[in-house]
């Protein structure tokens, strides 16, 4: 419930779901969204791209993806419309799953977002691991917030969902210069960071 919705733009809109795991973060924004991606179906204009180091991670996502999109559609399977992507009612039908697969979503094995060019998001989603095997560290965290500072365009969002206990405070300040909490329970808090040029 917490999770944005589609940037306001006329340009090209790229999101990325940052050391995506199995998916979840980029599969509920897709789903949210849904409505919406219709209009940016073109892949110059939309994508959202998921990132991991891990090839299961990887696979697993675009697993999760293409489930997740047949099933959102599902009830507009038996739409009348003579379009292939909208059934009239502003929603797209079962016919679009592939476009979103093969032309909307990108699966990229990524240490971090080191393949990715700078400023060329507009929103980030992140779950940070904070174990590496047996250790809990931050230091995985630390990289994927500094990275985000840098692959966010001017304006553009980092949501960083992260365990209550971790300090990640210092490094969104010094990476974005401050933070918002979105929201807390007794296991997460949700962090906003806006990139701004900073002099």
């Amino acid at each position: 419930e917490n999770l944005p919705a589609l940037p306001n733009s006329n340009a090209d809109i790229r999101v990325v779901d940052l050391g995506c795991g199995n998916g979840l973060l980029g599969v509920e924004f897709i789903r949210q969204n849904l409505g919406q991606i219709e209009d940016f179906v073109d892949p110059l204009k939309f994508k959202v791209v998921f990132t991991d180091e891990s090839f299961m991670a990887i696979e697993s996502a675009r697993y999760n993806v293409e489930t997740a999109i047949k099933t959102a559609l599902e009830p507009n399977k038996n739409s009348d419309s003579d379009s292939d992507c909208n059934n009239g009612n502003g929603n797209i039908d079962d016919n679009s799953s592939k476009i979103l697969m093969d032309q909307v979503c990108e699966f990229q094995q990524d240490d971090c977002l080191t393949k990715q060019d700078e400023e060329s998001a507009d929103l980030i989603l992140c779950n940070p691991p904070f174990h590496q095997q047996q250790a809990i560290t931050t230091h995985i965290g630390e990289q994927m917030i500094h990275q985000a500072s840098k692959v966010l365009k001017n304006g553009g969002e980092l949501y960083l969902v992260a365990n209550r206990h971790l300090p990640y405070q210092s490094m969104l300040k010094k990476a974005f210069g401050g933070f918002r909490v979105l929201t807390t329970n007794n296991k997460f808090t949700i962090y906003v960071c806006v990139k701004k040029n900073r002099k």
